[in-house]
C-alpha cells in the first residue's frame, strides 16, 4: 500500500532520477511545486542559461497542463476512494487491487506527457553536465539504500514494517499496540522486493547514461523512457515478476484486513481526509477553468 499510494510521482524531475519516488501534490504545496522542481532538476546538472530557459518553459507548461487534465482524474479517483470506505461492507483485496491498478494508470498518465521534454533536454547535455548527472543519481542511489536496506534482513523488514504502520498513522491517526502489532505481523511477512526495485532502478540508470555518453538522440531517449514507464516488467528477470506480482496479491490482502481493524473514528478520520483532498484538487482545479459567460 505505501507504494502503491506514492503516486500520483512527477514528471521531468522522475526522468531525470529514474524512479524516484515522489512527493504529495496537496502536503508540498501545489500552486508552488513548479518551483520545487526547477530547484530539484537544477541539483543534477549545471545547466546553461538556455537549457535553464528550456526547463523553466516545460515546467510551467506541464503545471498548466496537469491542473487542467491530471487533477480531474485523481479527483475521480479519490471519489472512488471515498465511496469505499463508505460502504457497509468493507473492501475486499479485490477492490484494493482495482484501486492499485488505478493509481498506475494515473501515475503513467502524468508522466507520458513530460518525456518528450524531458528527452529534448537530456539529449543537449554535454560531457561533463552527463557526468554530473551521473554522480547525482549515484549519490541518491546511497541514500536510498541506507534508508530502505540494512546488513541483516530482519531490520530491513522492521523497517517495511514500521514504515506500513507510519503510512495508516498518516490517514486514520494513531493505531493502538493492538492494530500495530497486527499490521507489522502481515508486513513482515510479505515478500522482500526493496532489492529488485533498486537494482532495476540502477540497471536503468546505467542504460540511460549510456545513451548520453553515446550521443543518442531525443527521439531514442524519449522510445527508452517511455519503454521504461510503460513495461518496467521487461527489464526484470521472470522469478523477480513472480515476486514482485506475489507481493502486490498479499500487500492488496494486508490493506483489505488492516481496514477492519479500524476503529469507527479512525474510519472517520480517513473518510475527512480523502474529502480533504477532493475539496483541495478541486479548488485547484476550477482555479484555472474560464469563467462561464453569461
Amino acid at each position: 500500500m505505501p507504494t502503491m499510494m506514492n503516486a500520483p510521482r512527477f514528471v521531468i524531475i522522475i526522468i531525470f532520477a529514474l524512479l524516484l519516488q515522489g512527493c504529495s501534490w496537496v502536503t508540498m504545496g501545489y500552486n508552488n511545486f513548479d518551483v520545487y522542481l526547477r530547484y530539484k532538476i537544477g541539483s543534477y546538472a549545471s545547466f546553461t542559461t538556455s537549457q535553464q530557459t528550456i526547463i523553466r518553459q516545460e515546467v510551467a507548461d506541464y503545471m498548466a497542463w496537469h491542473r487542467q487534465h491530471a487533477l480531474p482524474e485523481y479527483i475521480a479517483f479519490l471519489k472512488d476512494v471515498e465511496l469505499l470506505t463508505r460502504q457497509t461492507q468493507p473492501p475486499s483485496s479485490t477492490d484494493i487491487a482495482r484501486l492499485r491498478a488505478q493509481v498506475n494508470t494515473l501515475y503513467i498518465t502524468s508522466i507520458l506527457p513530460a518525456i518528450t521534454p524531458a528527452a529534448n533536454v537530456l539529449s543537449t547535455l554535454d560531457e561533463s553536465q552527463i557526468n554530473q548527472l551521473e554522480k547525482k543519481l549515484a549519490e541518491e542511489n546511497t541514500e536510498l539504500e541506507q534508508e530502505l536496506l540494512d546488513h541483516e534482513i530482519e531490520k530491513t523488514l522492521e523497517k517495511r514494517a514500521q514504515r506500513t504502520i507510519d503510512f495508516f498513522e498518516k490517514f486514520v491517526g494513531n493505531l493502538n499496540t493492538d492494530q500495530e502489532e497486527k499490521i507489522r505481523a502481515a508486513s513482515l511477512r510479505l515478500p522482500f522486493i526493496t532489492e529488485i526495485f533498486l537494482n532495476q532502478r540502477k540497471a536503468s540508470q546505467v542504460k540511460l547514461l549510456n545513451l548520453l555518453h553515446n550521443r543518442a538522440t531525443a527521439e531514442t531517449i524519449t522510445e527508452f523512457l517511455k519503454n521504461l514507464i510503460l513495461t518496467p516488467e521487461l527489464a526484470r528477470m521472470p522469478n523477480e515478476q513472480v515476486l514482485i506480482e506475489q507481493f502486490k496479491r498479499e500487500s492488496d490482502e494486508l490493506v483489505a484486513k488492516s481496514y477492519v481493524l479500524l476503529r469507527a473514528n479512525q474510519k472517520l478520520t480517513l473518510q475527512k481526509n480523502i474529502a480533504s483532498y477532493i475539496k483541495d484538487f478541486q479548488k485547484l482545479h476550477k482555479a484555472i477553468l474560464p469563467k462561464p459567460t453569461r
